[in-house]
């Protein structure tokens, strides 16, 4: 007792230490707390008093000195309150007079003096003592309390983002205590006006970025909740309100962005509390016009225009604007044209998204303001998508109003309208020219809306207005053109006819307005007139005008003048091959001349071409040779190709291929030479045009001229020359290319390839067309001399480097085809003897090369090889399929026994290596399988069996190549002698159920394939044991759940690549197998991955191998089913779609397909088929917890409430009753289809279609359950098909016995949907 006194005196005492040199309160306590032997009354409560007073009374220290940043005072109050038992009658009157709020606010204030790392630690321990004191505090502090604290912890919401959990946890808790205090305050509106005037700028920088985006989130929620209670939104949110007024002394920076989802929770509060509230929509449109007014308070700028656009992005998708509410948004408008006026790109193109969501929101803001729109848009010579946009959102509002003639007029207006007083009158014409409002996509667009939506009253009006509109348009040209002569067509006023005004404009005007403007072009030279000839011509292409020889002879004339705009020649020239195409004369021939004279002076390698106008100078002459190309290839080929000589197709064919197509411009906007050749190529236009076709193959013929000779040197230019050529070839179609000509190509490429010593890369050019011809003929059309000497060059050179994996690829590929025509003609030398007749002295040679090819194969060093042993894999693959060894020659045959046994021996000296390299383990299978091919038998002349031994290394490592060791032990089996075959087979099976955990969905495809290949080569008595060892495994219950689902998918595959003359056995199998599924519960209600196996292996036997089943099986198959569907109280994660297929997959197969066994078990076929419809049910939304596991205890394992069963699977449904009224025949192994009736179930099923049926009504007549409209829908026509079996009896007893009232309303609505739809033999 002495000793608690002493120590209650030392922690009241006044000063700390108690004593001079002392130890600290803190340890006093501390130690006094530890010491469970210490004794001292209410020890606990007057320890953890003292903490709490020490904390409270000197929160105000310095932080030295300071106890709420020393971390012992938390960690010891912690340990008090949670060793403590029954703590709350004494911690709660301890709270209610020491409050925990204060010292909380001192916490985080005094976070900014400490370290990061101290910082973490105290929160931390904080964290714990708050989190058991806090729900006890908490019901005494008032909303007031908290707020103040709240915004304390906003000042450092900064610290969260270093990570600090405890700190994010402290703040969680109180954010969460604060929302439900703001929610009960009796004085909403005070709370607010606090939170604006004293902690509105600390949130918003907090709620925008803390760190953490969970608690920024309810950081943000909870602000908004005392901002924007019922109390507050009374008060119009106009700009003097003090939310923003307070807004305008914070940063914009900060507050722009936070502008838009601050508008957005307005609008979601106004709307939860509309019950409490008048005049909803005007509140918000309030709120957005005091935005407005904050934005336009300064300059605007990038961010003003990105908030303005957020703000509307809320208006629109709130559906917040109504009638008379227009002056809100519609002073947007002007700020926007402003801004497009402004010449700052990135505003006016935030502007233009503005204006695009005042369309969205209603057209009539924008309509009256689309003239002035317009001409801004047309002054914007690199228009940003935004643009694109505005106009397409103009142009759907006019298509849907069927306004298209007003559109049109619009955008006449804003072109004319568009041009400033500006001296440099070109650049004004480049920038209007590249505008959206004349780019091709849209008016592509404008041009195909016009065609489908302008009526014929409105299509004359419109061409009346064009045609007025060129005739003042070339007055002030006229006018502009002093001293020249006045000229005009007819008012349109006097016009009685519009076809009459458009063909005098086509006949008469056109060609006198070119022919005045060319003149004026000549003798002024100025920009002006040839701009208007540049117009006219286009015009007159357009109108399809007709042309004199005068007009020709003056186009031709401006065609040779190298002074004229590079536009206008682009002009002249399509306006001349157009009229070539028509008058095919001499005059014709001379114009395409001085066509690809103008392209092959002009014409640069280096520049690109946007489509828009052309530049000046000597880049826009090389840009105007570009289009000019562009156009030819693009509408004008079968035009040259008709009428152009073979000389003149020469030249554009060497025109077009100065570009390399590898060096395309990746850019969509932008053309240059590489893509427009790239286009000619791809094009089958451009290969079914004959002459050109011809021309392409003459130019190849003359750049390869030089590799006629085998001999012949190949120089690096001419090497590059050839690649290019290649190149060009690859893009030709194989078919397009006569035999002869393809023959001599690859002659010349063979040449070339062996003539070639680099690999960089144009080998790999010429090496693909070599191969792409031999595979569109199935051999190599050459001489075997040349074959027999290419093979050796692949194999001596190429395969002995480094090369590049698709080079390799490519080589391996052209190795394998000259490899597998050699041989060919070595193995058939009787069926060849044309071949032999004309090349006696070849077929030596080919006997050779494939001697060598054997002899050089098979280095000393294989791992240091790769290319090597890809040789040697592809000559196995070569040899062993297609060719027996007995029909090789002597010498092959001995040669390739010699392979064999020099490739055991080398692979035999890397054994231990075999299992870290792929390139050893490709190599040691083809080994083994060149062996079986060889028929040696027993371990003769082949490799040690290391299957197993490679198959256990790999199963200890994840990144093994697990495949390939499965392979190598499978085909070890067939080498392997008789004794060991079953023992060995045992292994294979127990491989693959390890593999299959460890492997990926691709390597699972890959080992599926190999054990199925394994499995058509096993005997009927290896089959069996087989069948037995997995039939034995699926019952024993011994297996880890892991390897089950891999054993039934093993058992799947078995049953389905079975070998001949085993139907027996497997039929056997299958019956264990049902019987092991229908008896085990694990099967059923194990893990879903096993469940699905199950569903897929029945799935497979019941549509791939129907003639399987007997009706032995029946009864365990529909047990199966039914436990699958049966009520479960315990359910996935999520519902399985794929159960639910595969299910009605199964039942749908044996009602098509086995017919004869399902008659006699037709009730559990109708018990089945009620279960389905009793899992398409769903609870009732708001259900209480014990009625919803009323619902989900009624439903299977695989089906959860959360994600149910929806209309696909309903539809899927509908389609299996269907398939009970569809007439099908037998398939089975005693039943013959010829001699068959197709029947359907209908007649014998229509005694249990009343019990479905009812099924179908009880579903929706529970009163805890609903079906959704889209799934009865989906669901309606196999009701009906029920419908249609269900005699008149039938459903009278049905409606008087098995249904209440509202079971019977449902049945009689249904039966009136199908009277409707029902077919009466009418009409």
């Amino acid at each position: 007792m002495a000793a608690s006194q002493a120590v209650y005196h030392a922690l009241k005492a006044p000063t700390d230490p108690p004593r001079v040199d002392g130890p600290l309160k803190i340890q006093i306590a501390s130690a006094a707390w530890e010491d469970k032997s210490f004794y001292m009354p209410n020890k606990g409560e007057f320890i953890a008093e003292f903490v709490l007073t020490k904390l409270l009374k000197d929160k105000a220290n310095a932080p030295a000195l300071n106890p709420v940043l020393d971390a012992r005072f938390w960690t010891l109050l912690s340990h008090i309150i949670s060793e403590t038992k029954s703590t709350k009658h004494w911690l709660l009157p301890l709270l209610n007079k020491l409050p925990v709020a204060p010292i909380l606010s001192a916490f985080f204030q005094l976070l900014n003096d400490l370290e990061s790392e101290l910082r973490v630690s105290l929160a931390s321990a904080v964290d714990t003592a708050v989190a058991i004191i806090w729900p006890l505090a908490v019901q005494k502090i008032n909303a007031e309390v908290l707020l103040e604290s709240f915004g304390t912890f906003l000042a450092s919401a900064k610290y969260v983002r270093q990570p600090n959990v405890g700190l994010e946890h402290i703040a969680a808790t109180l954010t969460s205590s604060l929302r439900v205090a703001a929610t009960n305050s009796s004085n909403k509106k005070k709370l607010s006006f606090l939170f604006i005037q004293n902690h509105l700028h600390k949130w918003i920088a907090a709620a925008s970025d803390c760190g953490s985006s969970g608690l920024q989130e309810e950081l943000y929620v909870v602000g908004t909740e005392i901002l924007f209670n019922v109390d507050t939104l009374r008060q119009p949110y106009d700009e003097n309100h003090p939310l923003f007024t307070a807004l305008q002394s914070i940063p914009d920076a900060l507050t722009r962005p936070f502008l838009p989802r601050l508008f957005s929770s307005f609008v979601h509060s106004t709307r939860k509390h509309r019950g409490a509230l008048h005049g909803q929509n005007e509140a918000n449109l309030t709120f957005f016009d005091s935005c407005q007014v904050l934005l336009t308070a300064a300059a605007p700028t990038s961010s003003t225009w990105e908030t303005r656009a957020a703000l509307l992005r809320v208006v629109a998708e709130e559906n917040i604007f109504g009638s008379g509410q227009e002056p809100s948004l519609k002073s947007i408008v002007p700020l926007a044209l402003f801004a497009l006026d402004s010449g700052d790109a990135e505003q006016a193109s935030l502007s233009v998204s503005c204006l695009c969501k005042l369309l969205q929101i209603d057209h009539e803001l924008v309509l009256s303001d689309v003239p002035r729109i317009l001409t801004e848009l047309c002054r914007h010579p690199a228009p940003p998508p935004s643009v694109f946009d505005f106009l397409q959102l103009i142009l759907d509002y006019h298509v849907k109003t069927r306004t298209m003639h007003e559109h049109v007029e619009t955008l006449f207006a804003a072109l004319v309208s568009s041009p400033r007083e500006t001296s440099d009158t070109p650049e004004e014409y480049r920038r209007l020219s590249s505008s959206a409002l004349l780019s091709t996509a849209y008016l592509e667009k404008l041009a195909l809306s016009n065609r489908r939506f302008l009526t014929p009253t409105q299509a004359g009006r419109t061409v009346k207005f064009i045609l007025e509109t060129l005739q003042s348009c070339w007055k002030e040209f006229q006018d502009a053109e002093s001293g020249r002569s006045s000229l005009a067509f007819s008012s349109t006023q006097l016009w009685q006819e519009i076809n009459d005004s458009i063909n005098d404009m086509r006949n008469d005007f056109l060609s006198r307005a070119l022919t005045k403007s060319l003149k004026a072009s000549r003798k002024s030279e100025s920009w002006g007139p040839q701009i208007v000839a540049t117009a006219i011509l286009r015009l007159e292409y357009a109108l399809d005008a007709p042309y004199s020889e005068k007009l020709w002879s003056k186009i031709e004339g401006a065609s040779e003048d190298e002074n004229i705009l590079p536009e206008l020649k682009v002009e002249l020239f399509r306006i001349l091959v157009k009229w070539s195409a028509v008058d095919q004369d001499a005059r014709s021939t001379q114009a395409l001349e001085r066509l690809l004279t103008y392209l092959e002076n002009s014409g640069s390698l280096q520049v690109s071409w946007s489509g828009g106008s052309l530049s000046s100078g000597s880049q826009g002459r090389a840009e105007g040779a570009l289009a000019t190309l562009h156009m030819i290839v693009d509408r004008w080929l079968p035009t040259i190709d008709a009428l152009a000589s073979e000389a003149q197709l020469r030249r554009l064919v060497s025109i077009l291929v100065r570009f390399n197509v590898g060096e395309c411009d990746p850019d969509p906007l932008h053309a240059d030479g590489a893509s427009i050749l790239l286009t000619a190529l791809s094009s089958a236009q451009f290969w079914e045009l004959p002459n050109l076709r011809t021309a392409v193959l003459s130019y190849a013929d003359d750049a390869t001229s030089m590799l006629v000779d085998e001999d012949a040197a190949l120089t690096t230019s001419d090497g590059a020359a050839v690649s290019l050529t290649y190149q060009l070839l690859l893009m030709l179609p194989i078919e397009y290319m006569p035999r002869s000509t393809r023959s001599e190509l690859v002659k010349r490429a063979i040449n070339a390839d062996v003539l070639s010593s680099s690999l960089d890369g144009g080998n790999l050019t010429i090496r693909l067309f070599i191969h792409n011809a031999a595979m569109h003929t199935g051999y190599v059309d050459q001489p075997v001399a040349n074959l027999s000497r290419y093979l050796r060059h692949l194999v001596q050179q190429d395969l002995s480097s480094q090369a590049p994996g698709d080079h390799t690829t490519v080589t391996l590929s052209l190795f394998e085809l000259h490899l597998s025509y050699d041989i060919l003609v070595l193995t058939f030398p009787d069926g060849l003897f044309m071949i032999r007749a004309l090349l006696k002295s070849s077929e030596q040679d080919s006997v050779q090369a494939i001697l060598g090819v054997l002899r050089s194969c098979v280095p000393s060093d294989l791992r240091g090889s790769a290319n090597a042993s890809s040789v040697l894999v592809c000559l196995v693959d070569s040899l062993t399929k297609g060719f027996a060894p007995t029909n090789l020659l002597k010498d092959v045959q001995d040669e390739i026994f010699n392979l064999q046994r020099r490739l055991s021996q080398t692979l035999a000296s890397h054994i231990q290596d075999v299992g870290q390299s792929k390139e050893l383990m490709s190599l040691w299978l083809h080994t083994l399988s060149l062996g079986r091919w060889l028929q040696l038998s027993g371990q003769s002349g082949v490799v040690p069996f290391i299957g197993r031994q490679i198959c256990a290394q790999a199963s200890s490592s994840t990144s093994s190549d697990h495949t390939a060791a499965f392979a190598i032990l499978a085909e070890e089996l067939q080498c392997i002698p008789e004794s060991d075959r079953f023992q060995h087979l045992d292994s294979i099976l127990a491989t693959y159920v390890l593999f299959c955990r460890l492997v990926s969905p691709d390597g699972q495809t890959r080992l599926d394939r190999l054990l199925s290949q394994t499995c058509n080569l096993l005997s009927v008595a290896e089959f069996s044991h087989a069948l037995d060892l997995t039939c034995e495994c699926l019952s024993d219950t011994t297996h880890s759940a892991q390897d089950m689902p891999h054993l039934v998918h093993m058992a799947a595959l078995l049953l389905f690549d079975h070998p001949t003359s085993t139907l027996k056995v497997t039929q056997k199998f299958l019956t264990n197998c049902l019987n092991i599924f229908a008896g085990r519960s694990q099967f059923t209600d194990g893990p879903l991955s096993l469940r699905l196996e199950v569903l897929r292996l029945l799935r497979q036997q019941c549509s791939d191998s129907p003639a399987s089943l007997r009706a032995a099986d029946m009864g365990s198959l529909w047990s199966i089913l039914s436990k699958f569907l049966a009520r479960s109280k315990v359910h996935d994660a999520e519902t399985s779609p794929t159960a639910f297929y595969e299910i009605i997959a199964i039942t749908s197969a044996l009602i098509r397909l086995r017919r004869d066994l399902i008659t006699p078990t037709l009730p559990s076929l109708a018990l089945v088929i009620q279960q389905l419809i009793a899992t398409l049910r769903r609870p009732r939304p708001q259900l209480g917890v014990k009625q919803t596991v009323l619902v989900t205890d009624s439903l299977p394992r695989w089906v959860n409430c959360k994600s149910a069963v929806g209309s696909d699977q309903g539809k899927a449904l509908a389609r299996l009753l269907e398939a009970l009224i569809t007439k099908t025949t037998i398939r089975s192994n005693t039943s013959t289809a010829e001699l068959q009736r197709a029947e359907s179930l209908a007649r014998p099923f229509s005694k249990h279609a009343a019990y479905v049926i009812k099924a179908y009504i009880d579903a929706m007549n529970d009163p805890l359950c609903i079906l959704p409209s889209e799934l009865r829908k989906e669901l309606r026509p196999g009701l009906f098909a029920l419908c249609n079996m269900l005699s008149d009896h039938s459903r009278d007893a049905m409606m008087v016995s098995a249904l209440d009232a509202g079971g019977k309303t449902i049945m009689k609505n249904l039966w009136t949907e199908y009277e409707k739809q029902k077919y009466v033999g009418k009409g």
